[in-house]
């Protein structure tokens, strides 16, 4: 009877285990943030066993998904993004794409993304999640994240002319330390001109701008790179 009961349950954990459906998630180069993560996260959360491939990894599949995902001028928060999923063969199954209307503060991404994802796989998600996406609440000072590889990220944060250099250098980095708990850093900066308006009037600001690459480190952090690291060159000089 033991041995019954044995082979039973076995039975069920290896149809549970088999019949999950592998998702290959095709990493999107300079993507905003860590999208990439959310969009693994939700399959996970849902029966499927999801990982990212960033341009290495060659492990089959039974669904490829590629996601695009554009961000808001000037705001770290997510504009529009663009799903595909295809089979093993490449053949594409479905597509779906969405715009967020403008100036979304408060709005619950990764449940966002998991709604799209219910279209793309047409199947019944479930979608609630606490509100995941790291944030830093810099008054007047705007900033945009892009993800360049899975321990790489380019930042640039710009501040209003209200705002010190050294008050936009530290807010670079509390951006920084919210995607790695670990890092090294190089960064430079400068000064950019903006425009305000008020009634018919438009008036010319100059404000601080920092801009640099975190990359993952094992070592104490954050370490400041004396050298720009080849990442740097490639984002913001070529």
């Amino acid at each position: 009877m033991k041995k019954l009961t044995f082979s039973f349950l076995f039975l069920i954990v290896a149809l549970l285990g088999f019949g999950q459906k592998i998702v290959k998630i095709e990493f999107y180069k300079n993507s905003t943030g860590d999208y990439d993560l959310m969009i693994k996260n939700v399959l996970n959360k849902n029966g499927f066993n999801a990982f990212v491939n960033y341009g290495n990894n060659n492990t089959k599949a039974d669904y490829i998904l590629e996601y695009t995902t554009v961000s808001r001028e000037k705001y770290d928060e997510l504009h529009k993004f663009i799903f595909i999923l295809y089979d093993n063969k490449k053949n594409v199954i479905s597509k779906f794409e969405k715009t967020i209307s403008y100036m979304n503060f408060g709005v619950n991404e990764p449940k966002v993304i998991c709604k799209g994802l219910e279209k793309l796989f047409n199947k019944k998600f479930g979608c609630k999640f606490n509100k995941e996406k790291n944030e830093v609440n810099y008054f007047n000072i705007n900033f945009n994240v892009h993800k360049i590889d899975s321990c790489t990220y380019s930042i640039i944060a710009k501040g209003a002319g209200i705002r010190p250099l050294e008050d936009v250098k530290k807010a670079f980095l509390r951006k920084a330390g919210q995607y790695l708990d670990s890092f090294e850093y190089y960064f430079e900066n400068g000064d950019y001109n903006y425009k305000s308006r008020s009634g018919s009037y438009t008036f010319n600001h100059s404000g601080y701008s920092v801009w640099g690459i975190i990359k993952h480190t094992q070592n104490e952090s954050p370490k400041k790179l004396g050298e720009k690291p080849i990442e740097f060159i490639t984002e913001f000089e070529k």
